[in-house]
């Protein structure tokens, strides 16, 4: 019985290590979506149609964020206090 405990404990650490290991990998490119939408919104150069696709991308990219930041609060409420 012990035995499978400590199974079912280490693999909800590594379930939530994961999770929180792919929330931090997502972020990396998204801030860069983040980031080139919102250069690419400041230029008044940019036609009705093109600001229009702009702002979707920069839209599902915060929904995506959105998303990302309670998978990594999923992850920490599931993750068990460590044993001292």
């Amino acid at each position: 019985m012990r035995t499978q405990n400590r199974k079912l404990l280490d693999l909800t650490e590594w379930r939530s290590a994961s999770m929180a290991h792919l929330a931090h990998e997502l972020r990396t490119p998204l801030t860069s979506i983040l980031g080139f939408s919102e250069i690419m919104l400041s230029q008044e150069e940019l036609t009705d149609a093109q600001r229009n696709f702009c702002e979707r991308i920069q839209n599902s990219a915060h929904q995506l964020q959105q998303t990302l930041n309670e998978l990594a609060e999923l992850s920490r409420a599931e993750t068990p206090p460590k044993k001292t």
